[in-house]
């Protein structure tokens, strides 16, 4: 029961950063629509799809859910920087937004461990 609860809050926290992204791009200019918008929709979408990817992944398969979380981790970095490059241009800024992906972050990377060491 404890591991259905973790994957839980990891399925969680990472649905709140999906959805706090598409809030802070709701702000961002017109003219980005087909630039930072879309790549960091998408990245934050997929950081989501990973990690649900790799808690689906059969049980005892650790090899894939560590390549899974892997994924996500890397996506995380992506949103880390478009995130930045949305700040230092003036289009908006959540330091909530920046909390949840630290949380999720840390989260992860805890899943990983018990994952690795399983």
């Amino acid at each position: 029961m404890g591991q259905t609860l973790e994957k839980a809050a990891l399925w969680q926290k990472a649905q709140r950063f999906v959805l706090g992204v598409y809030s802070l791009t709701e702000q961002f200019p017109a003219s980005e629509a087909n630039g930072l918008t879309p790549r960091l929709r998408k990245a934050a979408v997929l950081v989501a799809v990973n990690i649900a990817e790799g808690l689906s992944s059969e049980e005892g398969n650790n090899k894939q859910q560590a390549h899974f979380f892997g994924i996500s981790h890397n996506l995380m970095n992506e949103c880390r920087h478009y995130c930045m490059f949305a700040k230092y241009l003036g289009y908006g800024y959540s330091p909530e937004l920046t909390e949840q992906l630290e949380e999720l972050d840390a989260l992860l990377r805890l899943y990983s461990s018990a994952t690795v060491a399983l």
